[in-house]
């Protein structure tokens, strides 16, 4: 009589299957979950918050260097020229800054004009006329990159007033190395409150699978006897922790939804009073609460990961009761 074998299962059979299995152990935790709904919500809430503030400070820093970056600009470098300057030394000299990769932007400004605007914007230019010679000297008024700490601003500066050209040159680097130096603070302390509150969810998330394993401790022990694997065992924690980190995230992406509504019309105040530049909060909204709901889940699995990883030894060296 001749062996009975089994059919080989396709490619889509196993898919199914494998579909299948995780899809009850996903609801099984779920179900565990939902046993303690009061546990669930506190520890969920927890976490929400604990995700919600490191992520809606990033927010804020991101627009606020957005903002700023417009401010930090305005703030150009004015060059003085001697007023002994040809037309052709004039033309060499912005052709040297229009290819410094320093200045974004190059403004020549001839003493003609300097003299026409300040007559329209003071109101004088009666008096100006009497005075026959044109007091103002050319200048450039240049924008440096964006991207230039205060050093780099400073060296420039210092590069620019050795110019023959130049006879004086103006620039408050005081007010771009604050600005600097705040945002810079901000974001190092952004930094260290964001890895101080992720530890904190992979412990929180760490120590509740930990009383999980701790409840389930029999249960387990009557799944090894029956030859469940590792893997079998560590799936339902895994999920668990999925879950906690999942709904972590959704909570902490609907508190910056509710504290977005409450300080959009204060903050769209602020923008119009100092005349700063609006950043594109939809994009950058969206993208931060889907960062937020996917970063939960994948703490909520790196955590139980852990929990398991920590107590598997000692389960298996456990003897059943």
């Amino acid at each position: 009589m001749n062996d009975l074998k089994k059919p080989a299962l396709s490619l889509q059979q196993k898919f199914q299957s494998w579909w299948q299995t995780h899809l009850r152990c996903l609801m099984a935790s779920l179900g565990q979950l939902m046993q303690s709904p009061a546990s669930t919500i506190l520890t969920v809430a927890v976490i929400g918050i604990a995700l919600a503030l490191p992520a809606g400070l990033s927010l804020a820093l991101n627009n606020l260097a957005h903002m700023t970056g417009a401010m930090d600009t305005t703030n150009t470098i004015s060059l003085y020229l001697k007023k002994e300057l040809t037309d052709e030394q004039v033309s060499q000299l912005q052709k040297k800054l229009e290819t410094n990769a320093q200045i974004h932007e190059t403004v020549f400004i001839s003493s003609d004009q300097a003299l026409k605007e300040y007559g329209q914007t003071s109101g004088q230019g009666d008096l100006i006329e009497l005075l026959g010679d044109n007091p103002l000297p050319a200048v450039f008024q240049l924008t440096p990159d964006k991207d230039q700490s205060p050093e780099q601003l400073d060296l420039l500066t210092a590069q620019l007033s050795k110019l023959a050209e130049v006879d004086q040159v103006q620039f408050d680097r005081q007010w771009s190395r604050r600005l600097h130096s705040i945002l810079q603070l901000l974001n190092k302390f952004s930094t260290v409150l964001s890895i101080l509150l992720i530890l904190s969810v992979l412990l929180i998330i760490g120590n509740t699978i930990r009383v999980g394993i701790q409840s389930r401790i029999q249960e387990i022990q009557i799944s090894r006897l029956f030859g469940a694997t590792r893997a079998f065992i560590r799936r339902p924690f895994l999920y668990s922790g999925l879950l906690y980190g999942l709904f972590g995230g959704i909570l902490a992406s609907l508190l910056l939804l509710i504290s977005y509504s409450m300080l959009a019309e204060p903050f769209q105040q602020l923008i119009s009073n100092y005349q700063l530049v609006s950043p594109s909060q939809a994009g950058s909204f969206t993208k931060y609460c889907l960062l937020t709901i996917f970063g939960g889940a994948f703490l909520g699995v790196i955590s139980s990961w852990i929990a398991v990883s920590l107590y598997q030894k000692d389960l298996e060296n456990s003897e059943f009761t």
